[in-house]
């Protein structure tokens, strides 16, 4: 299903960038006014209830993010790497396909004492913080 964002404005002091996955423009637009944005709206005297929308033609449609191959290692007690190569849209998503998945081959040999994961995208450089 695409997304969709649009700002919606409140009296002229306020407004709220969303992002809205629907089959249509229309439909995201109508989930917007259904919904408060999650940031919520600022205060002030002015402040209604109503909400505007943007013209019909003044939305970007959100493309999803480009999928890329990340290799994900599993390093085991016995100083033994297995591998995976998972395609994913990010490294975080890449880790949890890997564990989920369970297909480990055998990579190769290391010097470490607990079992652990890291992760490298395509060019082979460790993504910290995973």
């Amino acid at each position: 299903m695409p997304k969709f964002e649009f700002t919606l404005t409140r009296d002229v002091t306020e407004s709220a960038n969303v992002v809205i996955e629907a089959d249509t423009i229309e439909e995201a637009q109508a989930k917007a006014l259904e919904n408060p944005p999650p940031g919520g709206w600022a205060v002030d005297d002015n402040d209604t209830d109503g909400a505007y929308l943007p013209d019909p033609d003044d939305f970007l449609e959100v493309q999803p993010p480009e999928m890329q191959n990340f290799t994900v290692n599993k390093l085991v007690d016995a100083y033994v790497v297995y591998a995976q190569v998972i395609e994913a849209t990010t490294a975080e998503e890449a880790k949890k396909l890997a564990i989920d998945e369970g297909a480990w081959e055998y990579s190769h040999v290391s010097d470490f004492d607990a079992t652990d994961y890291t992760v490298h995208d395509a060019h082979g450089t460790e993504v910290i913080g995973i």
